[in-house]
């Protein structure tokens, strides 16, 4: 059975909230850093939009970029699911 759109945005908060953390970093700081690369964001904004995961694909570069992330990994939960499908 394939995720519905509201999974997927779950996992994408999830796997953005998982590099804000391992970056050590809140949402203040995420703003102050999207500022760097000239993007403006309010840090209560930053936070409603990734707490719902309804951001588009643009958003997340943005906040990676910002965050200095070179490399990502898929969430192992996403991938084990498709892999019960198979």
């Amino acid at each position: 059975m394939a995720l519905d759109l509201e999974e997927w945005q779950k996992g994408a908060s999830k796997m953005l909230k998982a590099e804000l953390l391992d970056n050590d970093c809140s949402y203040k700081e995420l703003s102050r850093k999207l500022e760097r690369i000239g993007v403006k964001y309010d840090y209560r904004a930053l936070a409603n939009r990734i707490n719902r995961g309804t951001f588009s694909a643009a958003f997340l570069l943005q906040c990676l970029v910002a965050l200095g992330v070179r490399r990502l990994d898929v969430p192992e939960a996403l991938i084990y699911h498709f892999k019960e499908q198979q």
